[in-house]
């Protein structure tokens, strides 16, 4: 029968045993058991490369932390990067590793009440579905940063203190309509820019956050992403798709939203900045409409 505490055994055991590398592969990382492996990590070894994911939901429920990004500065062997659609978890020292379940938080490790029942497995490092797990990781691989790692916690922060989380992890889209009246600034932001002012900013922290987009994706994924966010506002997928729509299906839409006819107006606006953005969508005047295609020059 496996004993609370197993799990944390087998990894702090294989850390210990590590000469030369470690490699630390998790989407979900707390910053407490981040710095207990560190911890086990002898001086002796070179490198250690810690893989996970952020989003804004999934640190705002608390499964993850973006502050590990701070233990960079305290020791120079350490390098975090992002793979957003990392699911696996994966702990190498030298040519061993451990393949299974858990997650590098107190529930997965067994510290903390009630525990997950988890499971890890040691295999070699040069096993074939290891090395294709590394390699389509390595594709995907962006530089975490501390900007980044900020920025994440910003738009977590959004998120708990509006208390839209679901079930899912993911905010409403009942309850969310864009603010940034600009939208080409929002992918800058994502990566982490910072130099626009303070009241764009927060409606630029805002939709990232209510977007909940994960980090390290590249423009065209990123627009693809806020795409699939638009379509998933009730009514508008389905205006979409029907190639054609008028500042009144727009406003059909966003009816029951409950705003005066000012609110009311920007949303249209603001949604028309999107749709043409993000869509291959074109505006006409005769009556404000936008058709799908491209608008002849």
């Amino acid at each position: 029968m496996q004993r609370p505490g197993h799990i944390w055994e087998q990894i702090e055991g294989l850390l210990h045993r590590a000469e030369d590398r470690v490699m630390l592969v998790a989407p979900f990382i707390k910053r407490d058991v981040f710095e207990a492996a560190l911890e086990a990590v002898p001086t002796r070894v070179r490198e250690i490369q810690c893989i996970t994911r952020w989003s804004p939901a999934e640190v705002a429920a608390g499964v993850s932390d973006p502050e590990i990004i701070h233990s960079i500065a305290r020791d120079n062997r350490i390098q975090i990067g992002l793979c957003h659609a990392l699911h696996a978890k994966l702990f190498v020292a030298d040519n061993t590793c451990l393949v299974g379940s858990a997650n590098l938080t107190a529930k997965a490790v067994g510290h903390a009440p009630m525990p997950n029942v988890e499971l890890l497995v040691e295999t070699a490092l040069d096993h074939l579905e290891v090395q294709g797990l590394l390699d389509r990781i390595q594709r995907q691989l962006v530089p975490a940063s501390q900007e980044l790692a900020t920025l994440i916690r910003e738009q977590s922060e959004i998120l708990r203190s509006a208390m839209v989380l679901s079930e899912e992890m993911g905010p409403p889209l009942s309850s969310w309509y864009p603010l940034t009246r600009t939208p080409s600034r929002l992918y800058p932001a994502y990566q982490g820019q910072r130099d626009l002012p303070t009241s764009v900013r927060t409606g630029v922290i805002k939709d990232l956050a209510y977007l909940n987009v994960p980090a390290g994706l590249t423009e065209a994924e990123f627009n693809a992403a806020v795409r699939g966010k638009l379509r998933a506002i009730p009514g508008l997928g389905e205006l979409l798709d029907q190639g054609r729509l008028s500042s009144e299906d727009v406003r059909a839409v966003i009816a029951a939203d409950n705003r005066d006819e000012e609110g009311v107006q920007i949303v249209i606006e603001t949604l028309a900045s999107w749709i043409l953005h993000f869509e291959e969508f074109y505006r006409t005047y005769e009556g404000w409409e936008l058709r799908k295609g491209r608008q002849l020059s």
